[in-house]
């Protein structure tokens, strides 16, 4: 038997047991399983088969997750401990804990254009902003020949505001300042100063009035260590088409409104509740009303033209797009900055059957004045 296809056997084993772990009905209400199945895929790995560990003992609570790649044929893991305690610090009153430090080789990673990474994650929460330290190497790229080796820290931040006139305000904000390390270890010492580096923040914010909602998202970026793909990606529905760029920014306002809820009776005995079968099915079915605009901002480096090329009239400017070229030496190229935006409206309709299972259709008329019908699960 080859090793990886025992590797596919034990782990297949282990989701049936987990399965059965998750079904069997907990002690408490709203407790989690002790072991939870992965499923799920990436472009590394193609289809990935796994378990997590929930178990927790008093304030230890260990970090175990371990999957397998079908295509890949790699062990991907993440083993560590969280001390799920906290203390204040004395005079601040501000709330730190809990902590946590683990080893991962895992497909998660904050680095935009990156699907993982592999070294040392620390984390800690310090009031309502959550740390996070990283050590290792980011999945590299097709292109690049070998493992980009970084530094970087992550700052997390959730919070909500009750506003007069029953509005709720709820922010969040992440923010990651990264540096690129050398491959080896140079000669002389590095000053921490002259290291490439690479920072993005991503902000949002949402405002609530009953069912209705105004949400928006923003962020921007640097890129002094030049790392591919490391950019970001924006959209609006019913329009195929992404926008990528250094600043984005993306706004939606939605109505929701109830349009169906039941409890429809199960033919089931009475007895059987016992053992967790229910008696009822809950379906609910809601509709929402949206608009949607999105846009980026981005650079394009151009070749030096002449002056007669550039004030030709075969030669003009991009329609839709607003440029501000950077002034450069001569012989050298130039930078444009360009600016794209897309915008969508429309109305869906979301089916759900207990709480897990859901059907949504959507009906989009982009900006073009073209009508699209979506079906999701």
């Amino acid at each position: 038997m080859s090793k990886g296809r025992g590797v596919r056997r034990v782990l297949v084993g282990a989701l049936l047991v987990a399965a059965v772990s998750a079904g069997a009905p907990a002690s408490s209400a709203g407790a989690q399983p002790p072991i939870e199945p992965i499923v799920t895929q990436t472009s590394r790995d193609g289809q990935v088969i796994g378990l997590k560990s929930n178990w927790q003992h008093g304030i230890w609570k260990p970090i175990a997750a371990i999957a397998y790649g079908l295509e890949s044929k790699r062990i991907r893991y993440q083993a560590g401990l969280l001390l799920d305690t906290y203390f204040e610090l004395p005079g601040l009153g501000v709330r730190v804990g809990p902590f946590s430090a683990a080893f991962v080789d895992w497909f998660s990673t904050p680095v935009l254009g990156r699907e993982g990474q592999k070294g040392l994650r620390l984390g800690v929460r310090m009031g309502d902003t959550r740390y996070t330290g990283f050590f290792g190497e980011l999945w590299s790229l097709p292109q690049e020949e070998r493992a980009p080796t970084v530094g970087y820290l992550l700052l997390e931040a959730n919070r909500s505001f009750r506003l007069p006139y029953d509005l709720t305000l709820s922010s969040y904000s992440k923010t990651v300042f990264g540096v690129l390390l050398p491959a080896e270890a140079p000669g002389g010492e590095l000053a921490p100063e002259a290291l490439p580096r690479f920072s993005s923040m991503t902000q949002g914010l949402t405002l609530r009035l009953g069912d209705l909602s105004l949400s928006g998202r923003w962020g921007s970026l640097e890129n002094e260590a030049e790392l591919p793909k490391f950019t970001f990606t924006t959209g609006v529905r019913g329009i195929p088409r992404a926008l990528t760029g250094h600043v984005f920014w993306n706004v939606t306002l939605s109505r929701e409104f109830p349009m169906y809820a039941a409890e429809l009776p199960l033919p089931f005995p009475p007895e059987l509740t016992e053992y967790g079968v229910p008696n009822s099915m809950p379906v609910s079915l809601n509709g929402k009303l949206f608009v949607q605009a999105g846009g980026i901002v981005r650079e394009v480096e151009l070749e030096p033209e002449s002056e007669s090329e550039s004030d030709s009239p075969d030669n003009p400017e991009p329609l839709g797009m607003d440029a501000e070229p950077a002034r450069g030496d001569e012989g050298r190229a130039t930078v444009e900055t360009e600016t794209e935006a897309l915008f969508s409206w429309g109305i869906s309709a979301t089916l759900t059957v207990f709480e897990g299972f859901r059907v949504r259709m959507e009906l989009i008329v982009n900006q073009m004045g073209e009508t699209k019908f979506n079906v999701s699960f």
